[in-house]
């Protein structure tokens, strides 16, 4: 499934909606991870369900392309995107467990009970929505305008994330990283 999830500042509510988009259509012909390339393309099957989850989560319709404004910045005040990926159909009860013997963090179960080991892809509103400065807008790096029924998520849906690449058994996991951009330049004297 896709979500969308938004936290009211003043109470820290979290509210979440649910897409009603056919996932055979939105896979399509499959999606591939593609590093290289900076934004993230998707079918367009999920365009027209984004938009109204997004105006109902929000109270406002989504904008493509937000000049800057001082009442609101795309890159904090948008939703996270989470994007739900089929969990590996062989694991054993450790690969969904931490060091602690507790459930992995990022997993599906309260958002899909059917499918509780799903990985919960999050894709925050800084990492989709990026500022452009030569024409002072904010410009979407998640789009929905794929008519081949491919899809690529590209480098902004897992920014801040490590990928583990398991080719022996023909898969790959995610797992949120804690790199600190500022203190690896420092590390290495820039």
């Amino acid at each position: 499934g896709v979500y969308l999830k938004y936290g009211d500042g003043e109470s820290n509510e979290l509210n979440t909606v649910k897409l009603d988009v056919d996932l055979k259509t939105l896979n399509g012909d499959g999606v591939i991870l593609d590093s290289g390339t900076t934004k993230t393309y998707l079918s367009t099957a999920l365009r027209n369900p984004f938009e109204r989850a997004f105006l109902k989560l929000m109270d406002f319709e989504f904008q493509n392309e937000v000049p800057e404004k001082d009442d609101i910045d795309p890159r904090t005040d948008y939703p996270t995107i989470l994007l739900q990926l089929k969990g590996a159909i062989n694991v054993v009860d450790d690969d969904l467990m931490n060091e602690k013997g507790r459930p992995l963090s990022g997993l599906s179960n309260s958002l899909d009970l059917d499918s509780p080991n799903d990985v919960i892809l999050e894709i925050p509103p800084s990492h989709y929505m990026s500022y452009r400065s030569k024409d002072q807008s904010y410009i979407n790096g998640f789009n929905m305008d794929d008519d081949d029924m491919a899809g690529v998520l590209g480098a902004n849906s897992f920014s801040g994330y490590d990928i583990l690449f398991d080719v022996d058994s023909k898969r790959f996991g995610f797992a949120k990283s804690n790199c600190d951009f500022d203190r690896l330049n420092v590390l290495v004297g820039k």
